[in-house]
Parts: C-alpha cells; structure tokens; sequence
C-alpha cells in the first residue's frame, strides 16, 4: 500500500451538502477499493491560474490516502464521471508531506478540516504574544530620542 496526495478543484457554485457528498463518494471508492482516506482537508475557494469550462475560481481540496497501486484507476475513473470536479490530480506521497499539513489522524470527508480557521487561530494567538513584548511607551521615546541623537550626529559627519 502506498501513501497519495490528491488535489481536486471543485466547481465554486456548489453548495456546501453537494461538496460534502462528493467527498463521501470519493471516500467511498477509496474503501471499497482496498483503501482508506487519512486526512481532507479545505484549501476553500480560490482564483484559479486560468479559466476551465468558463469558472475562473474553485474550491481547492487536498485528500491524503492510503491504498494499493491499482486504486489509481478507480479513482481517476470517479473524477471523470463527476461533473462537480473541474480539476484533479494525485501523486505520490511521503510521510513528510502528511506532516507538513498536521498530522495522520483520520478525517472523514463530512468533517474537513479547515485551514483557514486554523491560520486564524494562530495568527490570533501570535498577536497575543507580540502585545505582551510591545515596548511601553516610555522605552518608545528613548528610542526616538536616541534615534534623533543618531541622525544629529551623521548630519555633523557629513
């Protein structure tokens, strides 16, 4: 069994129970061919580089899964025949690209993780921080005082 990544673009005028149906089908291809979906998760809608069937954006998802080689044609077969899906790909996978996105817990394709969310979450508790090592105001103009010092002093030297 081996390890693949698989991008799908999805068409960007779908409604959320038809993007989640279509990633239970794909889940169930997986399993019924001998493999198992290890993790989905949603890149959201985005600009594409060109247009395809006259969309010019789509709904990215990544799907990391686990299965035998022979798989790949099953899958790709359910690509074809699903007019929700504009764009696809799989490749081979590592471990390493598994642990780039967070880990190798089981996601179920009616429960996608959300990037966005999580980009948010983080990015939230990173200001946290920086309000906590912001200078205060006395130490802010010192700086500027020093700073001014500074330009004083290369005006003389020119």
């Amino acid at each position: 069994m081996g390890l693949y990544e698989n991008m799908l673009i999805l068409r960007p005028d779908m409604e959320s129970e038809e993007e989640t149906e279509v990633l239970n089908n794909l889940e169930e291809t997986i399993t019924k061919n001998g493999g198992s979906v290890i993790k989905v998760v949603d890149w959201h809608k985005r600009k594409l580089a060109y247009e395809i069937n006259k969309h010019k954006e789509g709904h990215y998802y990544l799907v990391y899964f686990d299965a035998p080689g022979t798989i790949i044609p099953e899958v790709e077969h359910y690509f074809r025949v699903t007019d929700a899906i504009i764009r696809f790909m799989i490749v081979s996978a590592d471990k390493s690209d598994l642990d780039a996105v967070g880990g190798e817990e089981h996601v179920p394709a009616g429960e996608v993780e959300d990037v966005a969310a999580e980009e948010e979450k983080t990015a939230g508790e990173e200001s946290e921080v920086s309000k906590d090592e912001q200078p205060t105001s006395e130490t802010t103009e010192q700086s500027a005082e020093g700073t001014a010092d500074q330009l004083e002093e290369e005006e003389k030297t020119d």
